[in-house]
């Protein structure tokens, strides 16, 4: 159990203990009322009055029970608690009234004071669980901005991921718009993870990320497919300049040089497949005819650029 829960519970155990004092103090009034000549009659009293005001010293005490199990903070019911507190003594002196005469205007004191109290405490409780709960929908919204990216982005390289993929190409085919899609992949790379282990294998990643991110307009996207298959995206690009785009990928990842913990220097290389959109392509056709460019940069011999012939 926290320690916001012990406090709270603590809280409830005092407001319990409260009622019993206030019950043993009530019928301490009604023992000396019928003892003595300072009390009315139980004839004259309104009991009507009597089991309204005990009525709401149950809902009070109801609105307690309630409360605690609210998120919120201590301090919020802390508030709450002792404007209820004061909201049932102002019920207990009530009470008391119906049957003690004695004193009228330390009743009418108390009876002020304790509304005045038990208003202002609750209403400064209400103020601060409202802000509590305001507080807790904005970091859900964050949570939920934040899982969504989570969702959309490859967490290595910050690219979009396979699933942004599928759904961005349905949507660009919808809107009817011209695009050219390279698929990106990185040749031999087990065998950097195999010589120089999975950091600088990520290290790899990251950076051809990057070399491919430079390619990219406003209007494109770079996606990360999985392992070490990249794509892009050129969306509305002529078909000459997306393959001149797709030879500075490939030279760039060429040309880019990584160190090792033992400052020896690698370099690695990447094959492209091209396909672009045709009329009436389904998502998979394109696919399909980027992945077969690709299939055969890689078996002609690798660090080269295929654009699908079929087109």
């Amino acid at each position: 159990m926290n320690k916001q829960a012990t406090q709270l519970n603590l809280f409830v155990d005092k407001f319990a203990f409260h009622i019993i004092i206030l019950g043993v103090l009530i019928l301490a009034v009604i023992t000396v009322n019928s003892a003595t000549e300072l009390g009315t009659t139980m004839a004259a009293i309104e009991w009507h009055d009597v089991a309204a005001e005990v009525f709401i010293i149950l809902i009070i005490s109801g609105w307690v029970l309630i409360a605690k199990r609210l998120r919120s903070s201590t301090a919020t019911f802390l508030y709450f608690y002792s404007g209820c507190t004061a909201l049932i003594w102002l019920m207990a002196v009530k009470l008391i009234s119906e049957w003690l005469t004695a004193l009228p205007w330390i009743l009418a004191v108390l009876e002020l004071s304790l509304s005045l109290a038990g208003l202002i405490l609750v209403s400064l409780g209400l103020m601060f669980w409202l802000a509590d709960h305001q507080r807790l929908i904005l970091q859900l919204d964050q949570n939920v901005a934040r899982y969504r990216v989570l969702s959309q982005t490859d967490t290595l390289t910050g690219l979009n991921n396979r699933g942004q993929f599928d759904e961005i190409v349905e949507a660009i085919i919808e809107d009817k718009r011209n695009f050219s899609l390279l698929l990106i992949d990185l040749d031999h790379f087990k065998t950097v993870n195999d010589r120089f282990g999975h950091p600088m294998g990520d290290t790899v990643l990251e950076q051809t990320a990057r070399l491919i991110t430079r390619q990219v307009r406003e209007q494109d996207y770079a996606f990360r497919l999985g392992g070490e298959e990249f794509a892009l995206m050129l969306v509305n690009c002529p078909r000459e300049r997306s393959n001149r785009s797709a030879e500075d990928i490939r030279h760039a990842i060429k040309n880019n040089q990584y160190q090792t913990d033992t400052n020896d220097l690698f370099s690695i290389t990447a094959s492209i497949g091209i396909s672009h959109r045709a009329p009436n392509d389904t998502p998979l056709e394109i696919y399909r005819r980027a992945d077969t460019a690709l299939y055969q940069a890689k078996s002609g011999g690798r660090d080269r650029v295929i654009s699908f012939k079929g087109q």
